[in-house]
């Protein structure tokens, strides 16, 4: 078995790397290029995750405690109006 122990420096990594994703998916939102989104047990390290799909982009996860933060951007941006 495997097992990682995430130091200081891979926290920050993975800090940095969901902070930089949600800029990205709050500007891709705001710009009109979500297609869809679905609620999942799993994604990569999130569960549950949120994942927005993009048709410009790679998916992105949320994490649970961001949603209501993401529900708010995406109803503010008219997106729905592009899913359905």
């Amino acid at each position: 078995m495997l097992i990682v122990l995430l130091t200081n420096k891979n926290r920050s990594i993975l800090h940095n790397k969901s902070m930089k994703d949600n800029s990205t998916a709050k500007m891709l939102i705001q710009t009109g290029h979500l297609v869809r989104f679905e609620a999942v047990k799993k994604h990569d390290e999130l569960s549950p995750a949120l994942v927005l799909y993009f048709d410009n982009h790679t998916p992105i996860a949320i994490s649970k405690e961001l949603w209501a933060e993401y529900s708010d951007v995406i109803i503010s941006s008219n997106s729905l109006y592009n899913i359905f």
